[in-house]
């Protein structure tokens, strides 16, 4: 068992690295990454300036100890206290607690942060101050931009703290976490090639593989989740997810099964979840290729009055289909000149109203084609009757290489 003194000591030791890191240059600077070694243990790794440019630095820790995430800008560090990657038990309706719903983040740090911020999820700490509300994240936090590590670590700090509070936080996984998963790594920042070549790993994808922490905990996540009469996921559900019976466990369990290489599986299943009519890649619902009555039968056999997705970016958080679904894609983005920020997500209030959430921390009421205001309202009964659980095995599979991202 490890002393109070000794875990000090390499708390001490991580932020010695992270202040040489700062004061070195924390421009190339990223980690940590927590990985098992061979004989059980925990390492945590960083990518830090060196005379040669950019080498590594290792610390062992175990669970229970703290990591630290270093500052970011007007970002301060915060530590995360590691756990075992345990798998969180099905929900139901979040019983009048707030929600609120962010889409793709991509690697901007600071902008989903202030987002996040202004609208009360989280302090200018970053730690939850949502109570029992829930916040959820639909996908897509890798690629792109050049800060997905602190996202990550905040998501899975966050988790911890939500649940502390009686709330909770879901991260439910897009296109983008599939491909980084299964080394389709094309819409990578190239400051992650630099961190894989400073760290020894021949692909970025091993920063995450099984035999890491983030890597185990990632694949516990769900693809789709039904929280109280919405359906929540990245991309979209297909009239052929209902043609073919598909439930959200099945949904789920599949993508997982995926991700963790379990080839035993259902193969036709399988190619249609991951293909662009999947749960991960489709705009159909966005780009109202679906027809009304293909939407009305999606909401009747998955027993929902609305469905919210990201992936399809919008100008605006949009209502369509008489607000049956909810685009929530408004990429961040700063403007260079004014430093002005853009992004959007969804804020559900007590009373079960659907708002549009600016990153300035105004919102403004939805409204469905009538100008009425979107609520939630009775739960319609589910042909799928597996609607709400969630997966019991942690598994896995492999991405197309020849996907076209968002």
């Amino acid at each position: 068992m490890t002393t109070s003194g000794e875990k000090l000591r390499r708390l001490g030791l991580c932020l010695s690295i992270l202040c040489t890191v700062q004061q070195v240059g924390a421009r190339i600077f990223d980690g940590p990454y927590v990985r098992y070694t061979q004989g059980g243990g925990l390492v945590s790794e960083w990518a830090v300036p060196s005379d040669q440019g950019l080498g590594k630095k290792s610390v062992p820790v175990e669970i229970g100890d703290a990591v630290v995430i270093s500052k970011v800008d007007a970002r301060p560090s915060f530590q995360v206290v590691i756990r075992r990657s345990n798998e969180w038990a099905p929900v139901g309706a979040p019983n009048g607690n707030p929600i609120f719903v962010m889409a793709d983040t991509h690697g901007e740090y600071e902008i989903c942060t202030e987002l996040l911020m202004k609208q009360g999820v989280i302090s200018d700490s970053l730690e939850w101050k949502f109570g029992k509300g829930h916040l959820i994240i639909l996908g897509d936090v890798f690629d792109r931009g050049s800060r997905q590590t602190e996202i990550i670590w905040l998501i899975y700090k966050l988790e911890a703290e939500a649940a502390a509070a009686g709330g909770r936080v879901h991260f439910l996984l897009g296109n983008h976490e599939s491909m980084v998963l299964t080394g389709d790594v094309r819409y990578l920042h190239t400051r992650y090639y630099q961190t894989a070549s400073a760290l020894g790993v021949t692909s970025y994808q091993e920063l995450f593989s099984k035999d890491t922490l983030l890597g185990q905990w990632l694949r516990t996540k769900a693809t789709v989740l039904k929280l109280g009469n919405t359906l929540y996921l990245h991309g979209g559900i297909s009239i052929g997810a209902v043609d073919q019976n598909y439930t959200l466990d099945e949904i789920n369990t599949a993508v997982l099964s995926w991700l963790n290489d379990d080839r035993s599986k259902d193969s036709g299943r399988l190619s249609f979840i991951t293909n662009n009519n999947g749960p991960l890649w489709y705009r159909g619902l966005v780009k109202q290729d679906a027809k009304p009555e293909e939407v009305e039968a999606i909401k009747k056999f998955y027993g929902v009055a609305r469905i919210a997705v990201g992936h399809t970016v919008v100008d605006t958080v949009t209502p369509s289909y008489n607000g049956s679904v909810i685009a929530v894609q408004v990429y961040p983005k700063q403007d260079p000149n004014t430093g002005r920020m853009k992004m959007e997500g969804v804020f559900i209030d007590e009373n079960s109203i659907w708002h549009k959430a600016m990153v300035d921390g105004t919102r403004e009421i939805l409204r469905d084609d009538a100008g009425n205001p979107i609520k939630n309202g009775v739960i319609p009964p589910a042909a799928d009757t597996k609607a709400n659980t969630m997966p019991t095995v942690e598994e896995k599979a492999e991405a197309p290489a020849s996907k076209k991202a968002a």
